[in-house]
């Protein structure tokens, strides 16, 4: 059973089509984005200096703007985190905004308090001397964590719900669903395509990755990056609330954080499969089935939005707990979040929330298509 349903995923040659697609618009991606010299010239120079400069370590560079700014940087003694109060600074405004929800101000009031413990440790660790890619770090954080990386997930999990629609609706295109569905193994054949649908989507994500992550390093070059604290102080980013620094729930570095992001998106494209198949299992029309899964999780963010507009924050805060507002939220994963999430780690215990759901819901969906009157 298993190697027939692995010869239509290979056979499938709308997958690969995609895949080409996928990797070309990529590619687009990559060579569109603005200041890819100008960094390479800092991670170059930062290969020399390390990640974090030292007057004798600059000295060693060639004089130009990248030494200027490295001399600058080495030079300082200032610190981003020795004073800075989470309750003022960053929290305040969050609260403010959120204020007609008592629920919602109770949550980011539980948050934020256990942040400015996140805050003194990154002082104490002097997370913020880290150079990154000074001047250059926007440049950074715009393109490979708003851009380039949520534009991957985004692209595998349309093709795991696609791919799974596929391989369940396939008996159906082919007029062949009442005669496998007649007899007792026929019906178990379901099981073997979700554990097919899983692994190809799986499969399928880690070769675009790959392949991806070659196009995107062979054109920005981090070697001097890698090691760099992601919570330095030239790691700035900002919402329509406040601009603040990118205060990360663990100790992350650059590598550390693109590695942790890319295996959280490998739980979010299980549950893209997951919830592919209760489609698929209960709605046996392939172009309907397909239409469902884009259109639910659009609804999902759109549910969001609707909460947002109506101050109903607390509601908002609940429903960014979704998959799909879970990846809409990429760019700031392992962060505090802002109003994207109502606790630390909402990404991950939200996705694991999800997928511990989501194996229920097919479970029981694959009883309910063994046992079920097919006249």
């Amino acid at each position: 059973m298993y190697r027939n349903e692995f010869r239509k995923v290979i056979r499938f040659i709308p997958m690969w089509g995609y895949l080409i697609f996928c990797l070309f618009l990529n590619l687009i991606l990559t060579l569109n984005a603005d200041g890819a010299s100008d960094l390479n010239s800092m991670s170059e120079a930062l290969t020399i200096t390390g990640t974090r400069p030292s007057i004798e370590s600059v000295a060693e560079l060639p004089e130009g703007e990248i030494r200027d700014e490295l001399q600058a940087i080495a030079s300082s003694d200032e610190s981003l985190y020795d004073s800075y109060d989470v309750s003022s600074e960053l929290a305040s405004g969050y609260i403010r905004k959120v204020s007609g929800s008592p629920m919602a101000v109770s949550m980011l009031e539980s948050k934020y308090d256990k942040v400015q413990e996140r805050v003194d440790h990154l002082a104490d660790i002097e997370a913020d001397r880290d150079a990154y890619a000074g001047s250059y770090t926007t440049i950074c954080y715009k393109e490979l964590f708003t851009s380039f990386l949520p534009a991957l997930t985004a692209e595998a999990s349309i093709l795991a719900m696609l791919l799974t629609v596929y391989l369940f609706s396939y008996e159906s295109n082919t007029n062949t669903y009442y005669l496998i569905a007649c007899t007792k193994k026929g019906r178990k054949v379901n099981t073997c395509k979700l554990i097919t649908a899983l692994v190809s989507s799986l499969l399928f994500y880690a070769i675009l990755t790959v392949l991806s992550l070659l196009i995107y390093f062979g054109h920005w070059n981090y070697d001097g990056i890698w090691d760099s604290n992601i919570s330095s102080m030239y790691n700035m980013i900002s919402d329509a609330i406040v601009r603040k620094p990118f205060i990360t729930v663990t100790d992350l570095t650059v590598r550390q954080y693109i590695t942790a992001t890319l295996a959280l998106g490998t739980v979010l494209v299980a549950v893209a499969v997951l919830f592919a198949s209760v489609i698929g299992l209960l709605v046996k029309k392939t172009y309907v089935a397909g239409l469902l899964t884009l259109i639910i999780p659009a609804f999902g963010v759109f549910l969001s939005t609707i909460f947002s507009n109506a101050g109903l924050w607390g509601a908002y805060l609940l429903t960014s707990m979704l998959p799909v507002n879970i990846w809409t939220s990429q760019h700031v994963w392992f962060t505090e979040g802002g109003l994207h999430g109502p606790f630390l780690w909402y990404e991950t215990k939200g996705l694991i929330a999800g997928l511990i759901v989501f194996v229920a819901l097919t479970v029981n969906t694959l009883n309910y298509s063994h046992r079920r009157d097919i006249a």
